[in-house]
C-alpha cells in the first residue's frame, strides 16, 4: 500500500492558483451577466446615443386670427447661413476664406472664428441669421465655393398690426425653461400668444442620422415630421382694432375696451403706449429704449392698469343705496354745493349746487352732495357687496394672461367703516381701483338688466348670462339716469350722445390722483384720471365701451370724444363683422 505524498508548497500554490481563476472567472461571468443581461437596456440606450445624433424639428407655430380670417400674428420663413460644426476644419477654413474675401464680409459676425473653433461636433454655427428670399440667392455662390456651409431656413413670427394690437396679441421669445430646446424655438410670452401658447406651438419633430466614431455622418435614419400649431380665430375685429388705436394715440397713455354684450365676445382691446412686437427680441437698441420709457410700453393697461373709477362707480353706490332700502326712485336731497362733516368741507363738484335732485338727476349730473349722503346712509358692506355682484374686485377672467383684479375697500372692514371712508367710497375714490376691461363689464351688465358677463377673446366661447340677483326695477332707475348723461343738454356726457345716430348710455368720472391742495398737481404724473363708461344702442343694449386716459383731467374732456367716434364706427359699418 502506497503511503500518500505529502503536499509540497509547489502544490499548495497550484491550489490557490486554480481557486483564485476559478473565483474571477466566476465573478467575470457575473459580471457579463449583469452588463448583458440585467442591464441590456441601458447600456444599448447609451450606445445608440453615441451612434445616432437626434436632432428636434421646430414646429410651425399656429397663426391668430381677427375677425374674417384677417392675420393679427403668422408665421414667416426666412433663411440662415449655417456652417457644419461636424466638418469642423474645413468649417474653421471656410471661415478664414469669408474673413479674407471683402465681398463675404457682410456675412460674417464678430467672433465668428472663435465660436467654430469652440462648437461641439454635430452642431451648428450660424453664420448669416434671418435672410430674405433675395439674400439668400446672394449665398449660393458661397455654397459651391465652401462645402462647410449650408443653406437652411428658420421661421419668425410676423405681427400685421405692429403696435395697434402688441398688448392684445403678445409676442413670442426664447422659453426660460431649463430644459434643452433649439436656441431658435420660440414660445409666447404676454397677450393670447402666451395664453394659448400650447394650441399654437404644434409639436416637434424629430430627425435621426447616424455618425461614426468621429460624429461624422453616415446616414439619415427616418425624419418624424413635425405637427404644425392649431390657428386661434380670435373675437377681434382688426379694423376697429386699429381704429380705437389711432384715437389713443393722441394720449400719453390710455386704454380702451369694446365688448359685445350680447355674448361676452372683445371686439377691441387697446392700451397705449405700446410697442412694435415684430421688433421687441430682434433688435436690442429698441428693447432697451420700451424698458426705459417711463409709462411703461410694455404695460397692458386695460386689464393691468388700476385707477379709481371716480364718478362711474356713482352707479353701483346707487344700486346699493336702492337695495338697502335707504333712498327710493323720488327720494331727493338737497345739494347746496358741499357738505360739511366735522371740521371737513366736501364739494361738489358745482361749487353753486344741484339744488334738490333725485337718484336719477344725480347720476345725470353727477351730483357729488348727492352720494356723499349715500355714503352716509350706508355700511361699506353694503357698496362692497353691490360692486362684488358686477364682478369688481375680481379678475374677470378673460383669455390674457396678467391681469389684476382691482380692490373694492381693500383691507378695511366690511361693516360701517369710518364715515370719511364711507363718503369718499361713494364717488369711486379712496379704497377702490378696479380695471378698464372691470369697467366695461360692469357696464355690459348694467345694459343687459343684470345678468353676468364673462368676457372673451376666443370666438368660439360664448358667454353664458346668468342673473345677477339685483332687482330689474332699480336697473332700469340706474339706467334711465344714464341715458340722460348723455342725452340732457348741459349733463357731461352730451358731447357723446348729441345727434348720435342711435341713442347712447354712459357715465363720465374723473379720479383724484392728489389732493386740491397738492402743489404738484400741475405736474402730468399727478394730474387727475379720465373716466368714461357706455353703452348703446341705450334702448336695445349690443355694445359696452370703457374708455380710460392716465391723468386726461376728466372724461368729459378726454374720454367722451373716443368713445362717439367708436360708436360712430359701428354704426357705419351697420354690420360689424361680429354681429
Amino acid at each position: 500500500m502506497r503511503r500518500k505524498p505529502k503536499d509540497t508548497p509547489f502544490t499548495d500554490r497550484i491550489r490557490l492558483a486554480t481557486f483564485t481563476t476559478v473565483l474571477l472567472t466566476i465573478v467575470l461571468i457575473g459580471r457579463l451577466y449583469y452588463l448583458q443581461i440585467i442591464q441590456h437596456e441601458k447600456y444599448a440606450l447609451l450606445s445608440n446615443r453615441n451612434r445616432i445624433r437626434i436632432r428636434p424639428i421646430i414646429p410651425k407655430r399656429g397663426c391668430i386670427l381677427a375677425l374674417n380670417n384677417i392675420p393679427l400674428a403668422f408665421t414667416g420663413v426666412k433663411y440662415r447661413l449655417i456652417g457644419d460644426s461636424s466638418l469642423k476644419k474645413d468649417l474653421e477654413s471656410d471661415v478664414k476664406s469669408l474673413l479674407a474675401d471683402s465681398r463675404a464680409a457682410k456675412f460674417i459676425r464678430p467672433g465668428l472664428l472663435e465660436k467654430v473653433k469652440n462648437s461641439l461636433p454635430y452642431s451648428h454655427v450660424v453664420i448669416k441669421d434671418e435672410m430674405t428670399w433675395v439674400q439668400a440667392n446672394q449665398c449660393l455662390p458661397l455654397l459651391n465655393k465652401y462645402k462647410a456651409l449650408y443653406l437652411d431656413n428658420c421661421y419668425y413670427r410676423v405681427y400685421p398690426l405692429g403696435a395697434s394690437a402688441c398688448h392684445l396679441v403678445g409676442y413670442t421669445s426664447a422659453p426660460s425653461t431649463k430644459h434643452a430646446l433649439p436656441p431658435e424655438y420660440k414660445c409666447g410670452k404676454t397677450g393670447v400668444e402666451e395664453r394659448f401658447d400650447l394650441l399654437l406651438a404644434g409639436e416637434f419633430g424629430v430627425k435621426k442620422t447616424e455618425v461614426n466614431a468621429r460624429s461624422i455622418p453616415v446616414k439619415d435614419l427616418c425624419d418624424y415630421e413635425a405637427e404644425s400649431g392649431q390657428n386661434l380665430e380670435t373675437t377681434i375685429d382688426a379694423a376697429l382694432q386699429k381704429f380705437v388705436h389711432k384715437l389713443l394715440s393722441v394720449h400719453r397713455a390710455a386704454s380702451c375696451v369694446v365688448m359685445n354684450i350680447e355674448n361676452g365676445h372683445i371686439l377691441a382691446m387697446v392700451s397705449t403706449p405700446g410697442f412694435d412686437p415684430n421688433r421687441l427680441t430682434n433688435d436690442q437698441k429698441y428693447w432697451q429704449h420700451v424698458m426705459q420709457t417711463s409709462t411703461n410700453p410694455l404695460m397692458n393697461r386695460s386689464i393691468a392698469g388700476l385707477y379709481p373709477p371716480g364718478s362711474t362707480f356713482k352707479p353701483v353706490v346707487a344700486l346699493a343705496a336702492l337695495k338697502a332700502g335707504v333712498i327710493s326712485r323720488n327720494t331727493k336731497i338737497f345739494c347746496p354745493g358741499y357738505m360739511r362733516l366735522g371740521n371737513h368741507v366736501f364739494h361738489c363738484w358745482k361749487r353753486s349746487g344741484h339744488g334738490y335732485v333725485n337718484v336719477e338727476q344725480a347720476i345725470a349730473s353727477s351730483c357729488d352732495v348727492f352720494f356723499y349722503n349715500l355714503g352716509l346712509r350706508l355700511k361699506l358692506s353694503d357698496i362692497a357687496e353691490m360692486a362684488a355682484s358686477f364682478g369688481l374686485g375680481t379678475k374677470t377672467e378673460v383669455n390674457v394672461p396678467h391681469e389684476q383684479p382691482g380692490r373694492i375697500l381693500l383691507g378695511r372692514p366690511l361693516g360701517g367703516g369710518h364715515t370719511a371712508q364711507r363718503v369718499l367710497a361713494a364717488i369711486g375714490q379712496g379704497s377702490v381701483v378696479v380695471t378698464p376691461i372691470g369697467l366695461c363689464v360692469m357696464v355690459a351688465q348694467i345694459a343687459n338688466g343684470g345678468h353676468r358677463i364673462f368676457p372673451t377673446l376666443n370666438k368660439g366661447e360664448t358667454s353664458p348670462h346668468e342673473p345677477l340677483g339685483i332687482s330689474s326695477k332699480h336697473i332700469e332707475i340706474v339706467k334711465n339716469g344714464m341715458f340722460w348723461v348723455c342725452n340732457k343738454p348741459g349733463s357731461s356726457g352730451y358731447a357723446c350722445g348729441y345727434s348720435a345716430k342711435y341713442p347712447i348710455a354712459g357715465k363720465t368720472g374723473t379720479a383724484q390722483v392728489v389732493s386740491l391742495s397738492d402743489k404738484r398737481g400741475h405736474l402730468w404724473q399727478y394730474k387727475d384720471h379720465a373716466l368714461f363708461i357706455a353703452y348703446g344702442p341705450a334702448d336695445r343694449p349690443k355694445y359696452a365701451v370703457a374708455v380710460v386716459v392716465d391723468h386726461g383731467k376728466s372724461g368729459a374732456l378726454s374720454c367722451i370724444p373716443v368713445a362717439r367716434q367708436v360708436f360712430d364706427y359701428i354704426e357705419a359699418n351697420e354690420k360689424p363683422a361680429d354681429s
